[in-house]
């Protein structure tokens, strides 16, 4: 996604991780600003074709681990899905 201040800069496989977050050093971070950019360019299909845009919802629809967000929307909000 590109950008200053870290986020969605991990170098899966090995490697050194590419703008690391300022904050916590975390080198999978995103801001709420990038998670929200990155929603908004999908929704309005200019992240992906057109044609991939369900597929690709459907693949962020499952985090496969519940910590972090997963877990606080969970708590405050049961009946919610991601």
């Amino acid at each position: 996604m590109g950008g200053t201040g870290g986020g969605f800069g991990r170098v899966y496989g090995g490697g050194r991780s590419w703008k690391r977050d300022p904050v916590n050093n975390l080198s999978h971070g995103a801001s709420a600003m990038k998670v929200a950019r990155l929603y908004c360019l999908l929704l309005n299909d200019r992240l992906v074709a057109p044609d991939l845009k369900a597929e690709f919802m459907e693949i962020l629809s499952d985090p496969g681990i519940g910590h972090k967000f997963v877990a606080g929307l969970a708590e405050n909000n049961p009946d919610a899905e991601v």
